[in-house]
């Protein structure tokens, strides 16, 4: 265990304090420091404790194969959970019995309640529990914490809401002694006036040795009655799916194991991040692994072989998911002890060779073509482009994301080459930029939804520098890593004025002619509604235009609204029919709206921010 790391103390006090006492050394504080932490963490990780939270829940762990919560108030449902062979299952607690026991994990009851122990805190320091903590010789046995997790984490414990833990300025932890018996975790709230009078100060007593058993917990782990067999997938298996695969994927994503057991679960921790559903089932057997194999081949799912990244051969079944995109969904199964299925998408990208090859692409989108050169031995691009649209992000859609890798063996030379190349850019009208505007707006979407923010994989990699086109919607970038260089060129799908007018009619509304010049854009959100919001729309189409001043802006809009107004049309209360945008039209029997926003500009201009959404 690493040495505890100790508030800075100045060495000419530390000298007075060695030669004028005859306490313990810095090196004495250090060891019983250390040896009561481990001897705290040992306790945990054993069991037979209690942690009270005075007026809202004790928690007793009585032994690694039972936990159970018993809360202060009635409408918090008690809970115990419970390990037996193990497997390890959650109940809620009656005094006459349990009720909805079901199966949690493979594993132990105080692994599997880790999240609501303090023994978690392991997990979240990274393996070494200094990384939350300090104290000092003075005080060997009381540790400090300024750690925003570690606060969120105890907030938690006392059940406190989120808004909570700006109101924590530190955290202690106090332990009675080295082998301790009794621990205290300790927060004072904020000397705010509010904040005392929603929140008390904080102190969680653990006590070792003490934890009662509890006999209907034992009465059930001695005789368990299991849960029922799993017999198809669930809302949270659902959800799982849709969040994976995208919206609407539901049960043809996978079929379902007809021979499931009550223990089979899908991994829900962190599917967002990764992006793959995981699903086990413990008791499957060997037999029951290869009929699913057959089930899949039946089902229309195709062998197929991939490269795992120790260089290991893998076969996946893959069936088509999405022909517009080639997306497919793709399944890898395989026995240990029982079954364990890992699914994921992929697409089948285009893939370039060559230099020249992947020069038709580079130049159709806009960019000037890679120069031939004695400097570039190997390439290999990807346009990644149908990833990008299919990402849940649903923003932007894009003509190509191509990436464009170069091995190399001399950087200097490669990057005088790409030197060369941005000057290329320059002179096509392209300018250097520090900031990707269009994903800076993505990440603010992402933030807003509460999703998590994975730039790198979902819309492009950190660049040494960007060079993006005159309208923004071409930018060229490029990232040196371990002997190679990568090149990204992403390009957004342009809806021209005529496109866009054609889309707003084919939704129903009236023709509506826009000016076909720079000042013009326009994005379809149709796939962005489902993916975001999970609304299926008609038609959700924006479109923006600049005009000389307010009298010209003023002119196009009024000739909008009584086209409107012909159309069935009239005003209504923006906030009543659901945009924010600052004048809204409607046609209600239609179920469409038309969203205005007109904006003087500093430079005497007019913007028209238009929204025509079609249920």
């Amino acid at each position: 265990m690493k040495s505890i790391k100790y508030l800075l103390i100045p060495v000419i006090v530390l000298c007075l304090i060695l030669t004028a006492c005859k306490g313990k050394t810095p090196s004495d504080a250090a060891d019983t420091s250390e040896q009561a932490m481990e001897n705290f963490l040992r306790k945990l990780d054993e069991g037979n404790y209690t942690m009270n939270v005075e007026g809202y829940l004790k928690t007793t762990a009585y032994s690694r194969d039972l936990v159970y919560f018993d809360y202060a108030e009635e409408h918090y449902n008690d809970l115990t959970v419970m390990s037996v062979n193990n497997e390890t299952f959650q109940a809620v607690l009656r005094d006459d019995g349990l009720e909805n026991v079901r199966f949690v994990m493979e594993g132990q009851a105080i692994d599997a309640a880790k999240e609501k122990l303090v023994s978690a805190w392991v997990d979240l320091s990274q393996g070494n529990i200094y990384n939350f903590f300090y104290n000092s010789q003075e005080e060997p046995l009381k540790f400090v914490s300024y750690d925003d997790m570690l606060k969120d984490n105890v907030r938690a414990l006392v059940g406190n809401p989120e808004t909570s833990l700006r109101l924590m300025h530190e955290v202690y932890l106090v332990l009675d002694k080295e082998d301790p018996s009794v621990v205290h975790i300790q927060a004072e709230v904020d000397d705010d006036v509010v904040a005392r009078m929603s929140y008390d100060d904080i102190d969680i007593v653990i006590t070792f040795g003490e934890a009662q058993d509890n006999e209907v917990s034992e009465a059930w782990m001695k005789d368990p009655t299991y849960p029922a067999a799993r017999t198809g997938w669930t809302e949270e298996d659902y959800f799982i799916f849709n969040s994976v695969f995208l919206s609407g994927a539901d049960e043809e994503v996978i079929p379902f194991p007809t021979f499931a057991s009550y223990a089979m679960t899908n991994d829900g921790k962190d599917f967002y991040l990764t992006e793959e559903v995981k699903i086990r089932d413990s008791h499957a057997s060997e037999a029951n692994v290869k009929d699913y194999v057959a089930a899949l081949l039946a089902d229309g799912f195709k062998e197929t072989k991939e490269t795992a990244e120790d260089g290991t051969e893998e076969t996946w079944y893959r069936r088509l998911l999405r022909e517009e995109y080639q997306c497919y969904t793709s399944v890898k199964v395989d026995y240990d002890d029982g079954m364990n299925l890992l699914a994921k998408k992929y697409y089948d990208f285009p893939i370039y060779e060559d230099l020249s090859s992947a020069n038709e692409v580079i130049k159709a989108n806009g960019f000037p073509e890679l120069p031939a050169s004695d400097k570039i031995s190997a390439v290999r691009a990807t346009d990644r482009a149908s990833e990008a649209i299919e990402s849940w992000l649903y923003f932007f859609d894009y003509d190509t994301v191509l990436y464009v890798d170069i091995p190399f063996e001399y950087e200097n030379e490669i990057r005088s080459y790409l030197n060369d190349y941005n000057e290329v850019l320059l002179n096509a009208n392209f300018h250097s930029t520090t900031e990707d505007e269009g994903e800076e707006e993505v990440v603010n979407l992402m933030q807003l939804a509460d999703k998590p923010v994975n730039l790198k994989g979902q819309l492009g990699l950190e660049a040494d520098e960007i060079m993006e086109s005159a309208n923004g919607l071409a930018n060229f970038r490029y990232h040196f890593d371990d002997g190679k260089v990568t090149l990204l060129f992403k390009a957004q799908h342009y809806i021209s004025a005529e496109e866009a007018a054609q889309l707003i009619v084919a939704a129903g509304f009236p023709a509506v002619t826009f000016k076909n010049d720079d000042t013009f854009s326009s994005r379809d959100l149709k796939k962005f509604e489902k993916a975001m919001y999970g609304k299926d729309v008609k038609a959700f189409v924006t479109a923006n235009q600049v005009f000389a001043d307010t009298t010209e802006a003023e002119a196009f809009l009024n000739q909008l609204e009584a086209s409107l107004n012909a159309a069935g049309f009239d005003r209504a209360n923006p906030s009543v029919v659901g945009t924010l945008k600052q004048i809204a039209i409607v046609n209600e029997e239609a179920g469409m709206l038309v969203g205005i926003d007109l904006i003087e500009q500093a430079d005497g201009t007019a913007a028209v921010y238009l929204d025509f959404e079609a249920d």
